[in-house]
C-alpha cells in the first residue's frame, strides 16, 4: 500500500521517521498558442531531445540564471580587489521583457521585474588591537535594464545599454565598526550617469541576447528560430467561426515583419523545483505546473500569444534515508 500512516516515535536509538523521494512519472514541455479568440495546445516529453521544444525550453530556462551568474562574477571580482570576501548573490523575481519597435529600424528593449542581493564579508584588525568581522548586504531593487538593437540584424548597440536600480547597503559587525566596510552596492551602477558599470556590460548584453537571439535571430540546423520552434510550421488554430488559421506558417513567413513592427511582452517564470522531502508524512502533491515564458505579440496585422509551461507528474516513494542512501531500515 503506497499511502503510509506512521507515528514519529522516540526510541533509544533515535527517532523513526520517513523520507520521501520523487519518482518522475511524466515531464512535458507544453505550448498553448492563442489567436483570434481561440487556442491550440500541444506537448512534448522533456526526454525527447529531438523535439521542437527541447532546445528552446532549455535555453529560456537559463536566461535568468545566467544574468545572476554575471552579477555574481562582477561582485566577487570587485570584492576581492577591495580586500572583501564575496559570500553569495541571488537574483529574485521573474524577468520581464518588453520590445518596442521604432521608425528608425531599431527595437527598444527593457528588462525588469528582478532584484539582486549580495553578501560580502570583511574582517581584520583596527589600530592593531580591535578585531572585527562584518557582513555587508547590498541590494539592488527594481532593476531596469534598457538597450536597443537592429530589427534587421539583431546587433545590440553597446553604447545604448543602461541599467538603473534602487541601491541599498547595510552592514552588521561583531563590534561597533560598521563604518569600516566599503559600501559595495555602488560598484554595480554609476547612478549619476544611470548606465551599467562597464564591468557588467557583457553580462547585461548576455541577458538581452538570451531573450532576443533565442527567440528571433539564432537559427538551428533546420533554419528555425526560437519563435518557430515554439510554434513550428504546421501548427494551426481552429477559430470560433470554424476556419483553420495556420499560425505556425504565418509566423514562419512573416518573422521579419513581426520583429520590426510588433510590440512584444515577454514574461519569464521558473520551472518547479522538485526535491526529496525529509522526515515527514508523504507529500500530497503529485502534479506541478509552472509557466516558463508567456509571449504576447501585437502587430498592425495580427495579435497572438504563446505560453510555454512545464508540467510534471511525480509519485512519492518512501526512502529510509535521503542523506544516507545505503542505510537500511524497516518501513515505519
Amino acid at each position: 500500500m503506497r499511502k503510509l500512516i506512521f507515528l514519529v516515535t522516540a526510541l533509544a536509538g533515535g527517532n523513526v521517521y520517513a523520507d520521501w523521494s520523487p519518482q518522475f512519472i511524466k515531464q512535458e514541455n507544453v505550448v498553448t498558442v492563442s489567436v483570434g479568440g481561440a487556442s491550440a495546445t500541444y506537448r512534448e516529453s522533456q526526454k525527447d531531445q529531438s523535439g521542437q521544444l527541447y532546445a528552446i525550453a532549455g535555453e529560456l530556462r537559463l536566461v535568468q540564471p545566467n544574468l545572476e551568474q554575471s552579477l555574481n562574477n562582477v561582485m566577487s571580482q570587485e570584492a576581492s580587489k577591495n580586500g572583501v570576501q564575496f559570500l553569495d548573490g541571488t537574483l529574485s523575481g521573474d524577468l520581464h521583457a518588453t520590445l518596442q519597435p521604432s521608425a528608425s529600424g531599431v527595437v527598444l528593449m527593457t528588462l525588469n521585474g528582478i532584484n539582486y542581493q549580495a553578501r560580502n564579508n570583511y574582517s581584520g584588525k583596527k589600530l592593531g588591537v580591535i578585531h572585527f568581522s562584518c557582513t555587508n548586504t547590498a541590494t539592488l531593487n527594481n532593476i531596469s535594464i534598457t538597450g536597443q538593437y537592429g530589427a534587421a540584424d539583431g546587433v545590440l548597440a553597446s553604447n545604448q545599454v543602461g541599467m538603473s536600480a534602487n541601491v541599498n547597503s547595510s552592514t552588521d559587525c561583531d563590534s561597533n565598526l560598521s563604518w569600516i566596510l566599503p559600501v559595495v552596492g555602488s560598484w554595480l551602477i554609476n547612478k549619476g550617469e544611470n548606465i551599467a558599470d562597464t564591468r557588467i556590460g557583457d553580462g547585461i548584453k548576455g541577458a538581452m541576447n538570451g531573450v532576443k537571439d533565442k527567440l528571433f535571430f539564432n537559427r538551428d540546423q533546420n533554419w528555425l528560430v526560437g519563435l518557430n520552434r515554439l510554434v513550428p510550421p504546421g501548427k494551426t488554430v481552429t477559430l470560433p467561426n470554424g476556419s483553420v488559421f495556420p499560425i505556425g506558417q504565418y509566423i514562419n513567413d512573416n518573422l521579419s515583419y513581426l520583429i520590426a513592427n510588433s510590440q512584444m511582452d515577454i514574461q519569464f517564470g521558473k520551472a518547479a523545483t522538485i526535491k526529496g522531502v525529509y522526515g515527514t508524512a508523504e507529500p500530497n502533491k503529485n502534479n506541478y505546473v509552472s509557466n516558463l515564458v508567456t509571449i504576447s505579440v501585437t502587430s498592425p496585422a495580427l495579435s497572438f500569444s504563446i505560453q510555454l509551461r512545464d508540467e510534471t507528474e511525480v509519485d512519492w516513494r518512501w526512502k529510509c534515508s535521503l542523506v544516507n542512501p545505503n542505510k537500511t531500515c524497516s518501513i515505519p
